[in-house]
């Protein structure tokens, strides 16, 4: 359906958008210029994930344990983790622990999803495909 390509787009957008935000991260003056855009994007990059893994429950209603076995759940649930932990850890008034960059990590999963949703965009399929073959 035209929704289900739009929606599938969208959550591919939001998987680059994150992992663009985490890769600048990475370089402390780059980011630092402009903390206030990365933040902004991770903030809404993981309501979307969130939303979307809730719809996913959802859906599941009564076959929960087959939702939970199932590997890109359990990995979307561990990309969005993170930034639950460190929202919560701030709202305790704890600070955030300078080894918690590694419990971060764990966003970088969602780009898995890439991989997944390539098999929708013919462009990506070929991307994936060629990732593949470059062994």
């Amino acid at each position: 359906t035209r929704f289900g390509v739009a929606y599938t787009l969208t959550n591919f957008l939001f998987i680059v958008a994150s992992t663009m935000a985490l890769c600048a991260e990475t370089f402390p003056d780059n980011y630092n210029r402009n903390v206030a855009r990365w933040r902004v994007t991770e903030i809404v990059s993981v309501a979307f994930f969130t939303m979307d893994y809730a719809l996913r429950l959802y859906a599941y209603a009564g076959a929960w344990r087959r939702f939970f076995t199932n590997t890109m759940n359990v990995i979307d649930l561990l990309s969005i983790m993170p930034f639950y932990i460190e929202l919560f850890t701030q709202v305790a008034g704890e600070e955030v622990p300078e080894d918690f960059a590694l419990l971060r990590i764990l966003r970088v999963t969602r780009i898995s999803r890439v991989f997944a949703v390539s098999k929708y965009l013919k462009g990506l399929h070929a991307f994936s495909h060629a990732l593949y073959r470059s062994k």
